[in-house]
């Protein structure tokens, strides 16, 4: 942005869009192993702050994917990064949650930690992440009501008919990247779409969901994560309201549009669904 030569300039661009494309790579692989790594502690009441953490976990993307965390989980996700002995870790908190009061409940077990009520930090030993966990469980136990962050709205931006999904649309909707805070990805409610075949289970647990959706000639691949117990007895031909954002799905070099399904009804859509 300072450069006065046009060439210069251009190279530099060039090269951080292949250092951003390398982040997204590195971001993917981290969120798919501490998604893995979250449904030990599936149950919010037991943990109603989750903590994961993983030996090489690149400390440059944990905050975005602890905030990928909260949102899946809707509860304050803290994800660590751990260099042998040691680890670093990014927390990200939910709407009506202070995730600063509740880190103070865990300050005995950590190296240092800081931040705000949105977003915080922390080093600590591996060795004391599991009394950390215990602490910080218990802290949120005490300040949440019924010990359980607060149920979060699903806010649906558009009423979108199935067939208007489409690669094209995807391409302009990418334009408003990057998305977080205060530019929250697209969530988009399609009616009346159907079943291909019955949900197939996926995941080393078996707890995402992989559907195909279609509505007439138009059918796009969904994923279900953590959906799995309540899509698994869907039949193929069933009738759906779906709720999801989309995204670009890159395997073996080749790109395609795909759903991250966020909700769903058997029937018509109600706002209570």
């Amino acid at each position: 942005l300072t450069s006065d030569d046009p060439a210069r300039a251009l190279a530099l661009a060039k090269r951080l869009d292949e250092l951003n494309v390398t982040r997204k790579s590195i971001e993917r692989e981290l969120v798919t192993a501490a998604l893995e790594d979250a449904r030990r502690f599936e149950d919010p009441r037991e943990h109603p702050v989750l903590v994961v953490a993983g030996q090489g976990w690149h400390q440059g993307v944990v905050g975005i994917v602890a905030a990928r965390l909260a949102e899946r989980f809707a509860r304050p996700a803290v994800v660590i990064g751990l260099d042998g002995d040691t680890g670093r870790g990014s927390a990200r908190t939910v709407d009506g949650v202070d995730l600063l009061e509740i880190m103070h409940g865990g300050a005995e077990h950590t190296v240092r930690y800081g931040g705000h009520a949105q977003a915080a930090g922390l080093e600590i030993r591996a060795d004391a992440i599991d009394a950390w966990r215990a602490a910080v469980c218990d802290r949120a136990r005490e300040v949440l009501v019924d010990g359980r962050a607060p149920e979060q709205p699903l806010w649906i931006d558009l009423d979108l008919p199935f067939s208007e999904m489409t690669p094209e649309l995807m391409r302009q909707l990418a334009r408003l990247e990057p998305f977080g805070e205060r530019n929250e990805a697209p969530v988009l409610l399609s009616r009346g779409v159907r079943l291909v075949d019955p949900p197939r289970i996926v995941g080393a647990d078996k707890t995402h969901a992989m559907l195909q959706l279609r509505l007439g000639e138009h059918a796009l691949k969904a994923m279900a994560f953590g959906m799995a117990r309540r899509l698994e007895q869907l039949r193929a031909g069933t009738e759906l309201c779906a709720v999801y954002t989309p995204r670009w799905n890159t395997f073996r070099g080749e790109t395609n549009l795909e759903l991250v399904l966020l909700d769903c009804c058997v029937g018509p859509w109600s706002a209570q669904a």
